[in-house]
């Protein structure tokens, strides 16, 4: 695994109340689980509001999860005017 340095050494603070600040995470229960320079974990309970027929959580909500891990990844990487 690379090992990245981040600019802001205050990071973790910035992103934890940037996550904080999203209401489409609030709105499906996602909590932001790890987070290191350069990854960030997210992570949801399973429950029926998230679920598509079939009993798994809906793949539009694992996406979503994703796609937000991924831009908080990235972000933990900025500096602290960002």
């Amino acid at each position: 695994m690379p090992t990245f340095v981040p600019k802001d050494p205050d990071y973790e603070a910035r992103v934890r109340d940037s996550f904080a600040r999203q209401g489409a995470m609030a709105l499906i229960g996602a909590r932001l689980a790890e987070l290191a320079p350069g990854y960030c974990a997210i992570t949801l309970d399973s429950r029926p509001e998230v679920m598509q027929q079939h009993g798994y959580v809906h793949a539009g909500i694992l996406s979503t999860m994703v796609d937000t891990a991924g831009g908080f990844a990235g972000f933990t990487l900025f500096p602290a005017e960002s």
